[in-house]
């Protein structure tokens, strides 16, 4: 039988527990060999519910998971779900051999209860034998939220016979704390820090990038933090391989900046996202500032609700090119492989990408952590964040003369094209992207759809072989070259910003509907020429080319609405979605009187929201 267990999760919502006690049998308090992985925590009840519950457990303790998962489904008819049904439920989902929906049990108790170190120990069992390392990080977790002393004992016995039992040495971690004019923010993130993590078994540095205020101050009255000072601001590259240079050597590396404060368990389960396997080199977490799409606005509108997002997850984590530095996960063999940041790249910046793709060339991936959230204080608060910290002068070389493109070209997520897939979370979808850069609007696809398969196509050799660190993507032009996938394989073919580079872009589309299954879709943004800027300068005599933008010099076709609906019905599609993107400033709104007497033209048959339209968004569907 198995333990549907997300279908029986009462609808009147948790209630608080009543008094409990731990309970083990001493046949089961076995720490080591076999019988560790099968030693279970269990609730006994006083009350009313005595009977009932005691029950439960019995069966548990016999092996008669059967009869002790219908047990379990008749109490949860009468009443709430708690914490401590998720304990029981996993354990009976264990024991059956049912081994995601002990996962699944698992998590829904820990989204209402998220310090429960019972469910911590449990997924510590879960992972016992498929990763050893991570299991030990969740033994350790369960450790340090437990304030019962036999408990707490019981757990510490567990974690140091899985120890030796598994032969893996636990990651030791050194914090770098980065500052630079940071005083508003230091008491806060370091309340924070130690509150979420023992700093007293620790090693915490903090490097200042030459502050003028009193951050140095407030830092040296911290006795657990070893602080460096730099007189003058040297960047935030130098100031991380400082630290490094202090650190232990063994030890891997945290980075989280003054204006960034840990929420509950962020830090775990970053760490443990960088274990989740042997390829991951670093691990970044989500927050409510949006750096390279480090964000969520619908998850973390509020600090509260979001630490309720630092829970074990499945298909929580997306790969990317490169992660942020305001929290930032290194493992110790990446950084002995690829060795320190890159400080010639500096004042421009680009270190973090420059870093990322140097993971990624390494064989190492770079995982964005969806279930490790930290929170970004005000800036009206804190000051400057990382990219506004101020440098010395100097003669610097820059990401494109190291790396031979522009970082900004891989770093944009097609999020707009995305909004146009009208398809459910676990389908097995197939992508193609046509210009896909490094892969990060494939990675997202990935992330946003764990079943699905994605593949790209990209012009630029360099970019394309960081990318194919990443996913599947192969280096080739697509108007010439011979595509080795399947015929009616692809679900969705999306050309973001390609089109216009084309010679003969129908004759691409007319190709691409071998490609698509029946009822598969183009997914494009094409700039549009009728956008208002562009028309007033052209009435004007004007049609100057631009590095980028609607005029871009690499742009060999042009296009208005109408040419696109005519395109893609001359090609055998049908347009089922146009959206449309806009200007911060409407051009009409500029040049109010001007377009006011040419739409007062009778020949003239344009529309206001033509001229506003900077970029349309089109789905067309293979007819």
């Amino acid at each position: 039988m198995v333990l549907k267990f997300w279908d029986l999760k009462h609808r009147r919502g948790c209630r608080e527990r009543k008094r409990l006690r731990f309970w083990y049998g001493k046949e089961n308090r076995v720490c080591d060999g076999e019988d560790s992985a099968r030693t279970r925590f269990f609730y006994t009840y006083w009350g009313k519910d005595d009977q009932c519950m005691n029950e439960i457990v019995r069966k548990i303790e016999q092996g008669d998971y059967d009869e002790a998962q219908i047990a379990l489904e008749a109490y949860m008819e009468e009443h709430p779900f708690t914490a401590d049904i998720a304990v029981l439920g996993a354990t009976i989902a264990e024991g059956q051999g049912q081994k995601e929906e002990m996962f699944a049990c698992i998590r829904l108790g820990l989204e209402s209860h998220p310090d429960n170190y019972e469910l911590y120990y449990l997924m510590g069992n879960y992972y016992r034998y498929e990763n050893p390392r991570v299991a030990l990080l969740y033994y350790k977790l369960s450790v340090s939220l437990c304030n019962c002393r036999d408990d707490k004992e019981f757990l510490q016995e567990t974690y140091d016979a899985y120890l030796k039992e598994s032969g893996e040495k636990p990651p030791q971690t050194t914090i770098l704390y980065l500052t630079h004019d940071s005083e508003q923010s230091i008491k806060s993130s370091m309340k924070a820090l130690e509150e979420n993590i023992d700093v007293h078994k620790t090693e915490v540095i903090a490097i200042d990038n030459g502050s003028t205020d009193k951050s140095v101050e407030i830092l040296k009255k911290y006795p657990f933090v070893t602080v460096i000072e730099n007189e003058h601001p040297v960047g935030i590259a130098k100031c991380i391989n400082q630290g490094i240079k202090k650190a232990q050597k063994e030890h891997d590396i945290y980075l989280i900046q003054a204006e960034f404060r840990l929420t509950k368990n962020s830090f775990q389960m970053l760490q443990i996202g960088a274990y989740a396997n042997e390829k991951i080199g670093a691990a970044g977490s989500v927050s409510n500032h949006f750096v390279n799409y480090q964000g969520d606005t619908n998850l973390y509108a509020d600090e509260q609700k979001s630490q309720r997002q630092n829970i074990p997850a499945k298909n929580y984590y997306e790969v990317k090119t490169y992660l942020a530095l305001f929290s930032l996960y290194l493992k110790r063999e990446v950084i002995d492989k690829i060795g320190g940041f890159d400080e010639s790249l500096e004042p421009a910046g680009n270190v973090d990408e420059d870093y990322g793709i140097r993971i990624l060339k390494a064989g190492y991936q770079n995982y964005l952590c969806y279930n490790s959230y930290v929170y970004r204080l005000s800036k009206d608060d804190t000051g400057s964040v990382i990219r506004d910290w101020k440098y010395e002068p100097g003669q610097y070389r820059s990401f494109r003369e190291k790396w031979g493109f522009l970082a900004e070209y891989f770093s944009a997520s097609r999020e707009d094209l995305m909004m146009l897939i009208n398809r459910q979370r676990e389908e097995e979808i197939h992508f193609l992207e046509v210009g896909c850069t490094s892969g990060e609007t494939l990675c997202r696809l990935q992330y946003l759809y764990p079943n699905a398969s994605v593949y790209g196509v990209e012009l630029n050799e360099q970019v394309a072989k960081i990318g194919a660190c990443k996913t599947n993507i192969l280096c080739g032009n697509i108007e010439s070259m011979e595509l080795p996938y399947e015929k009616g394989y692809f679900d969705y073919i999306i050309f973001g910003d390609v089109l216009e580079h084309l010679a003969y872009p129908e004759e691409t589309l007319i190709r691409m509907k071998d490609y698509l299954k029946e009822g598969g879709c183009i997914l494009t943004s094409i700039p549009n020429l009728l956008h208002g800027d562009v028309l007033y300068d052209l009435l004007r005599g004007n049609f100057t080319y631009r590095e980028y933008g609607i005029l871009d010099r690499t742009h060999l076709r042009f296009f208005t609405e109408k040419e696109i609906f005519r395109m893609f019905a001359r090609c055998g599609y049908e347009i089922d979605a146009l959206l449309t993107t806009k200007t911060r400033q409407n051009p009409t709104d500029n040049h109010l009187e001007f377009f006011k007497a040419l739409f007062e033209i009778a020949e003239v048959s344009i529309t206001k929201n033509q001229v506003n339209t900077f970029q349309y968004l089109v789905r067309a569907r293979k007819k």
